[in-house]
């Protein structure tokens, strides 16, 4: 037998001879042999080799059809990534950790007063000679302490409100941002993502708001002045006849407290002998409500706490709100014009008893 050595000193096998009858082989068979030898060491060293070669050039095809797969799936997830970032109605920029803006969508462009994606500023240094940056009291707002650079920092934010100013063309907005740093598997900052959202039309509806609270404030205060420091009895029916509200010349007038009336019936004010015919005067009133005198021709009267009586004279006016329909009673306290025309009555009488 004899050992098949590579070139490189590996057994790469054997070859056995066999012979009829012992004895020792002569020089050419020897001779033969060591050929044969180096053709089965030649082959096999080339046979390996090839093998080799396959070997590495299919892993070379794992390797690149490896590397094919993960680049459409990266492509594919990037054309994810930007159809989600179209879709989105809030301006999106990620930036590297360099501060180097290397996706945005339309939104930002629009949000920016851009007029296309082409002329947006890509490094985040390119933005401040554009944008003046302030906080809402008015104080500008260092480079340092926008949102990207905050997010570069490691820091997290949201609904930090700035208002922007374009320099070149005066155009002004207010943006509301939400920001974070983009981390790696190890933790490592990478970037940054940074939200913003146009707020201006919703804080100018806020000051809007505001002021018609003001102006309905101011109102309510005005009224509740003129109702208060009326010289004139007001006072504020519902429909099913209870009172709401009286005004302090009612209360002085018919002998109440401050706030005694609210919550009484209307029939408290109105003597025994007539509250019969009031109560059909309140029924037909509500069933056509509309401003105007009450009790036309009659001597009316108001009943006061101690159960005297004062004559009036009465105005009848209707509100409707979304706390429903109430009437509104001006109660004047005719005493006075009621004595006269009284004295007058009388002096006539007596003139006309005098003439017969």
């Amino acid at each position: 037998s004899t050992p098949l050595v590579g070139t490189n000193g590996d057994l790469l096998g054997m070859i056995s001879t066999h012979t009829c009858a012992p004895g020792r082989p002569d020089a050419e068979a020897l001779h033969c042999l060591d050929l044969y030898v180096g053709h089965a060491v030649a082959f096999i060293e080339r046979i390996r080799a090839e093998a080799a070669r396959a070997r590495a050039e299919l892993r070379q095809h794992e390797l690149l059809a490896a590397s094919l797969a993960a680049e459409a799936e990266a492509t594919r997830r990037r054309a994810e990534l930007a159809a989600a970032l179209e879709a989105m109605a809030d301006a999106v920029f990620i930036a590297d950790a360099t501060g180097h803006l290397v996706e945005v969508n339309e939104a930002f462009v629009r949000f920016h007063h851009f007029p296309d994606k082409a002329a947006c500023r890509r490094a985040l240094e390119e933005f401040t000679p554009l944008f003046d940056v302030r906080r809402p009291d008015g104080q500008p707002v260092p480079f340092d302490q926008w949102a990207v650079s905050r997010a570069l920092r490691g820091e997290v934010g949201s609904d930090t409100e700035f208002h922007i100013t374009r320099r070149d063309t005066g155009e002004t907005w207010i943006g509301s941002y939400n920001f974070a740093p983009i981390r790696d598997t190890h933790g490592g900052l990478i970037g940054a993502v940074v939200v913003g959202r146009d707020i201006t039309e919703h804080r100018r509806e806020e000051a809007a708001l505001r002021a018609m609270e003001a102006q309905r404030h101011d109102a309510a205060e005005t009224l509740r002045l003129l109702f208060d420091g009326s010289a004139q009895g007001i006072v504020s029916v519902v429909e099913d006849g209870t009172i709401e509200l009286a005004n302090p010349a009612l209360e002085l007038m018919l002998g109440w407290p401050e706030g005694g009336l609210a919550g009484q019936p209307l029939s408290v004010l109105v003597p025994p002998s007539q509250r019969e015919a009031h109560a059909q005067l309140h029924h037909d009133y509500w069933a056509q409500p509309r401003a105007r005198h009450m009790g036309v021709g009659l001597r009316l009267e108001a009943l006061r706490r101690d159960g005297t009586t004062v004559p009036v004279e009465i105005s009848l006016t209707h509100v409707r709100t979304t706390g429903g329909a109430r009437a509104f009673a001006f109660v004047s306290d005719i005493s006075a014009r009621r004595r006269a025309e009284d004295e007058r009555r009388r002096h006539v009488e007596t003139l006309e008893a005098q003439a017969q």
